[in-house]
Parts: C-alpha cells; structure tokens; sequence
C-alpha cells in the first residue's frame, strides 16, 4: 500500500479551501492550481524580498513587498471565507506580480538599480497562461 507524500496532502488541502461543492471540476482545478501557486509560491516569496530589502537597507521598498504580500494573503482568506467572486480574486493574484515589481523598481531609483527585480514581472503572465 503506498502512502502519501507529505506534499500531495499539503496541495490537496491548500486546493480544497476555495472550493466550494457547486464548483465544476474546470473551476475546481484552476482554484486549485492558483491557490497552490499563491500559497506556496507568491507570498513566501514576496516575504522573501522584502527581507532582502529590509536588510539592504531599501525599507521603502521593503515596506511596499510587504504591503502586496498582506494584500495577497488578505484576498486569499477573502476567497477562503466566501469561495466566491474567483474571477476577482484571478484579477488581484495576477495584477500583483505585474504591480509589486513596477513599484519596487520605482522605489529603488529605476531599472538599472532594481536589477532583477523586474523579473519578478514575468510571472503574472505565466500564471496567467497556467490558469487559461
């Protein structure tokens, strides 16, 4: 008898709290895959960074990773409490990627100082390939 991988269970329980027993399995699927990849990926991530900025001494920009990062995490339990309105919350997950980056850039003075920040941008149009 095979036993599950502690991280099956994990995707598994992090994909059935937006659902909601009405949800087509089309719909289940893509909440599915967006919340994982929120959960797990964009928020620890713009945790991350705003570390980095914080200990590089960028608090402005610090500040403003940890402001996109709560309001991802803020919409998340929107859509957890009301599993409802998931067009909304595709729109706001996909809009931060694009935004965080814009306005670190800007925070930290333009392209040529943010570096890589502005890679960070590429994922909102990826994900947005994942979830079509």
């Amino acid at each position: 008898m095979a036993t599950q991988r502690p991280w099956h269970a994990l995707f598994s329980i992090i994909g059935r709290l937006g659902t909601h027993p009405e949800d087509s399995e089309e719909a289940r699927l893509q909440k599915t895959i967006m919340l994982n990849a929120v959960v797990l990926g964009g928020i620890p991530v713009q945790i991350i960074i705003g570390f980095l900025s914080s200990i590089w001494c960028e608090f402005f920009s610090s500040a403003t990773t940890f402001g996109f990062a709560a309001f991802s995490l803020a919409s998340v339990l929107w859509l957890v409490a009301t599993r409802r309105h998931f067009g909304l919350f595709k729109f706001i997950q996909l809009s931060i990627p694009i935004l965080s980056p814009l306005v670190a850039t800007l925070a930290l003075g333009g392209i040529a100082d943010a570096s890589f920040n502005i890679a960070w941008g590429l994922v909102a149009p990826l994900l947005a390939i994942i979830i079509s």
